[in-house]
């Protein structure tokens, strides 16, 4: 079965729908207060079966996985496999190496997917990036080469540059 993994995501919401649809579904936050909500929201729409990482070991079969962001340093080198991730305005708010990382780790999670996908919105990109590292607006224009090694960073750089370290 196909897995979607969100970065990011806030109250919950677009988890909860895809939950209550049967989709296999992953997710991570930073922010305690999201990460919390999320898991209460979680655990009540799948009726108990989250495979919440803060407290148990993964469990790939469940139909929740929830990870504290510190655990995917942990899983980096055999992460969990996923088909779709999705980002909404999330990856902006990170510093550049935070931004390495997440794209590189999903990265690695979607390689044994046949359709692997990544879609993301942000200030000044919005679109998807398909498995071979080719990032395509949402106008199917490819304006990145190769996404995952270089141009995303040295626009979130740039960015990060522009207010001078503050958002």
């Amino acid at each position: 079965e196909k897995r979607i993994f969100e970065i990011g995501g806030g109250s919950g919401t677009l988890g909860c729908l895809l939950l209550e649809d049967n989709i296999k579904y992953s997710a991570t936050d930073v922010t305690q207060a999201f990460y919390l909500i999320q898991n209460r929201l979680f655990d009540y729409i799948t009726n108990g079966d989250i495979n919440e990482l803060v407290n148990q070991d993964l469990n790939i079969n469940s139909e929740c996985i929830h990870l504290p962001y510190w655990k995917l340093w942990e899983i980096r080198k055999n992460p969990i496999d996923i088909d779709l991730v999705v980002s909404n305005h999330a990856l902006l708010e990170m510093s550049p190496n935070s931004l390495r990382f997440y794209l590189n780790f999903c990265k690695n999670a979607m390689g044994n997917s046949k359709d692997g996908l990544f879609v993301l919105d942000g200030i000044d990109f919005d679109g998807y990036i398909c498995n071979d590292g080719h990032f395509i607006t949402y106008h199917n224009e490819v304006i990145i080469e190769d996404l995952f090694e270089k141009e995303l960073i040295q626009k979130q750089m740039d960015v990060y540059k522009k207010y001078n370290g503050r958002y």
